[in-house]
């Protein structure tokens, strides 16, 4: 058994495991409900816990320092299981016997540019969080208010606020809103049938 997230970058793993057959996939909304799962599994079932998650944020909350140590040339499966994450309850000869394998000049290399990427990329969206926050400024009423609404977080309620503005003025009424946001369902009636009223998607 193995828990994970499922992304574009490990579907060929998840669809090679599905024609084995061999190993069932739990699939888990993050990368950390993954590794809980698998930690209980390995507790109470005194086995291997296997934790997939995608390349990128999710590789990286669940095996940062060792990933950085691959890149830096360490291919000791001792030093490496020493670097695993705490939450990470397997023993550490299951931990070394996972992190045996060949790590070459080549795929090094390889891995310190991926690392170097995903690291600008969260510069990049540092900065684009810090530009919204200043656009934003202006609007925090509006913006605490909005966030009081259930299932409303701070980007939902940034969104709202770029995409309707501060004020419902423009507006006709609340049923305006919701048809110019997509949210009233049609009335498509034909031959005294009634047809979708879907929703449109956006």
């Amino acid at each position: 058994t193995a828990f994970g997230v499922i992304s574009i970058h490990n579907m060929p793993l998840l669809d090679a495991m599905a024609r084995q057959g061999r190993i069932r996939f739990v699939p888990a909304r993050g990368e950390a409900g993954a590794m809980n799962m698998a930690d209980a599994y390995a507790r109470v079932g005194r086995r291997l816990g296997v934790c997939i998650t995608s390349t990128g944020t999710a590789a990286g909350n669940a095996a940062g320092a060792q990933l950085e140590a691959l890149a830096a040339g360490t291919t000791d499966p001792v030093e490496l299981a020493a670097l695993a994450d705490e939450r990470l309850r397997a023993t550490p000869e299951e931990l070394q016997r996972a992190l045996q394998g060949l790590m070459g000049a080549h795929q090094q290399f390889l891995l310190r540019q991926q690392l170097h990427h995903l690291a600008a990329l969260d510069r990049q969206v540092a900065d684009l969080d810090a530009e919204v926050e200043t656009r934003c400024a202006p609007f925090d009423t509006a913006r605490a208010l909005l966030e009081s609404l259930p299932g409303v977080g701070r980007r939902t309620a940034e969104t709202i606020l770029a995409e309707v503005g501060s004020t419902v003025r423009p507006f006709r009424s609340p049923a305006a809103l919701a048809k110019w946001v997509g949210l009233a369902p049609g009335n498509h009636e034909s031959a005294g049938k009634r047809l979708s009223g879907r929703t449109i998607p956006g």
